[in-house]
């Protein structure tokens, strides 16, 4: 099993904007340093929903589009027990979680913004990706990347009201100046123990998007024309 995330340094990783050509040549170097170049690469179509698409050797062939990539449509999480298959997202201030079996033959990918975050979509690819395995969450290890600190994550009241109907929401949920700030790696991480992971499986990144702009792309510090850091995982 092999898997990482990239930074700044890398150039954007994400489609969205208009220099396809120099996306391509940024994936196709950060998938080369990795050893998985020569992989079907599968990405989540990322809409901050909570749908966990299972990669397998029925389901590949039907998200290849004509252009030649995999996309799974409508969804956040991305798991598979398939070997020779890379899973990928792209994010820029949200939160990647990455998930597999310590054996490495099961591997899942999540995006958890702050919508997919409070509709438990790492729960939901932990359940998921252990039926598809039949293995056990405490036997999960889990990696929270780099993502948004919630010293730079002001929300809205909105946010703030759904946050709280979660058990023991002052863990990851504050108040000060008239502000409220949600911790998104803290909410995962009681998210993913709640499902089952043992505390002592989960790393969590200390790094912040928004405070080190050197080191990543941050939509919240630049704004809709930022780039995205890619993370990928495969089974070999």
């Amino acid at each position: 099993m092999v898997g990482g995330f990239t930074a700044r340094h890398a150039g954007n990783l994400c489609f969205k904007g208009p220099d396809h050509k120099a996306v391509s040549a940024a994936r196709s170097s950060a998938l080369t340093e990795l050893g998985v170049a020569d992989f079907p690469l599968v990405e989540a179509q990322q809409v901050h929903g909570n749908k966990v698409f299972a990669v397998t050797a029925n389901t590949l062939p039907q998200i290849r589009r004509p252009d030649g990539r995999w996309v799974a449509p409508a969804s956040d999480a991305l798991i598979t027990v398939q070997p020779q298959i890379t899973l990928s997202l792209y994010y820029a201030d949200c939160v990647p979680i990455f998930l597999w079996l310590p054996e490495g033959n099961a591997i899942g990918l999540v995006h958890a913004g702050w919508r997919g975050s409070l509709k438990d979509v790492a729960g939901k690819a932990v359940d998921q990706l252990c039926q598809l395995a039949d293995g056990s969450p405490a036997q999960l290890r889990a990696i929270i990347g780099p993502a948004i600190c919630p010293s730079c994550y002001e929300v809205g009241q909105e946010v703030a009201e759904t946050a709280r109907k979660l058990p023991h929401p002052e863990t990851f949920l504050d108040h000060r100046n008239d502000h409220w700030h949600l911790d998104l790696k803290a909410l995962n991480n009681k998210l993913l123990v709640r499902a089952g992971l043992l505390p002592g499986n989960i790393e969590v990144s200390p790094l912040c998007t928004r405070c080190r702009t050197d080191l990543f792309f941050s939509y919240r510090a630049e704004g809709t024309g930022c780039g995205e850091m890619g993370a990928f995982i495969a089974i070999l």
